[in-house]
């Protein structure tokens, strides 16, 4: 039984009462009542968006006024069962998720890639084929994740996740720093304090290929910790692009192409 069906499958066993006010209220104002299985659709429809339906958790998931690379680790947060593909591989137990947040706005989506289809859920609305991204993300920064299959999808509460504290790559340097950790994690990725014997100077490195590579300086400034990611290395630290094709679409409800997901370009 896939996440769809299990959502519907609980919620139909637990709306009889709801169903039964909703008829009584029905046929006092003299309205059409719904079969059960129509009230129970859209239900799930009004509870569900785009973020719950692709990462399969029964809850609207809500963006906030933050920055993508805060959205991204704000889900890296929330949900344990996930992660960024970046350039390692998709595991079998795995499929992806991509989601893309127009700048500091509330505009962002989420898209599903699973078993040969990308699919998605645009709020209310019913589960569909993919035809390509809205006009006001078609540009904006993508990250990709891979998320695992029957993980904990919490039928039995239903939530609202607010994205809200997540940090950035400065906040997170600047945290560990402060807290005198000489390593942290941000987006997946390990990274390293050195400091130069000689100048005294912070270097943050990272373990990149089995080497370990520097990727970014640290100025101190009295009590403040000011960190810079060197040129060249943005993406690799907000590891939100990947090496693999993950499937081609044509806008405007054409269908779509799916390539296999697992070779690299």
């Amino acid at each position: 039984m896939d996440f769809i069906e299990q959502v519907k499958s609980t919620l139909y066993e637990n709306l009889k009462e709801n169903y039964k006010f909703h008829c009584e209220t029905a046929k006092k104002s003299q309205h059409r009542f719904c079969t059960y299985e129509e009230f129970v659709n859209s239900f799930f429809n009004t509870r569900i968006n785009c973020g719950g339906y692709a990462l399969e958790v029964y809850a609207r998931i809500i963006p906030g006024r933050y920055s993508f690379e805060k959205s991204v680790s704000n889900l890296l947060d929330l949900f344990p069962f996930i992660r960024l593909l970046g350039n390692t591989e998709l595991l079998d137990d795995e499929y992806i998720v991509k989601y893309r947040k127009n700048g500091d706005s509330l505009e962002h989506h989420f898209i599903k890639c699973n078993d040969g289809k990308i699919t998605e859920k645009n709020e209310s609305e019913n589960i569909q084929d993919f035809s390509g991204w809205p006009d006001f993300l078609e540009n904006a920064p993508e990250a990709v994740f891979a998320v695992k299959k029957n993980h904990d999808m919490s039928l039995e509460k239903y939530n609202t996740f607010f994205l809200i504290n997540g940090k950035d790559f400065e906040e997170t340097t600047r945290e560990a720093y402060e807290n005198k950790q000489n390593s942290f994690c941000y987006h997946c990725q390990d990274y390293f304090y050195k400091q130069d014997p000689q100048t005294k100077s912070i270097y943050i490195y990272s373990r990149i290929n089995g080497e370990m590579i520097r990727v970014g300086t640290v100025k101190i400034d009295g009590d403040k910790c000011i960190p810079t990611i060197d040129e060249g290395y943005e993406d690799y630290v907000s590891n939100t692009k990947t090496n693999y094709t993950i499937g081609k679409y044509k806008k405007k409800n054409i269908s779509q192409e799916i390539i296999d997901n697992s070779k690299p370009m």
